[in-house]
């Protein structure tokens, strides 16, 4: 559980970095913004921990938790997935731009066997090309 309160924290600090950008006009209701969030892989088994929590369970329970949050601040929120169903990239993609998203996170919790790794890595566009930052 402090694994997932954990990242919790972090995609919470993530979308904090936004902040200034979502209330930076006249018209910054939240409720003028949509959000995406994308938690990864759906359907599939993807990564799993040393003690055999799967990638998939933590990211969508996250994804769920900061959903609630968003849409109790005011934000419009679409997941692109809510239970264990697979959905493709392009169809992550297409969810986001169909519905003219201001913010698209994707949530990912990467599983490693060395319990030294630990931390945030955020991933953004900037100029065409994907920047990664750890936290």
């Amino acid at each position: 559980m402090k694994r997932v309160t954990t990242l919790i924290v972090a995609v919470s600090v993530f979308l904090s970095m936004f902040s200034p950008w979502l209330t930076s006009t006249a018209q910054a209701a939240p409720g003028n913004y949509l959000i995406v969030l994308d938690p990864g892989d759906g359907g599939v088994v993807g990564a799993t921990g040393p003690t055999g929590l799967q990638e998939k369970v933590v990211n969508l329970d996250i994804a769920l938790r900061v959903r609630d949050r968003l849409v109790g601040a005011g934000y419009r929120v679409i997941m692109t997935r809510d239970s264990d169903n697979p959905v493709s990239l392009a169809q992550r993609v297409d969810i986001a731009n169909r519905n003219n998203a201001s913010v698209f996170v994707s949530i990912h919790t990467n599983a490693v066997s060395n319990r030294e790794v630990h931390g945030t890595k955020t991933a953004w566009p900037e100029k065409k090309l994907v920047r990664s930052r750890r936290i």
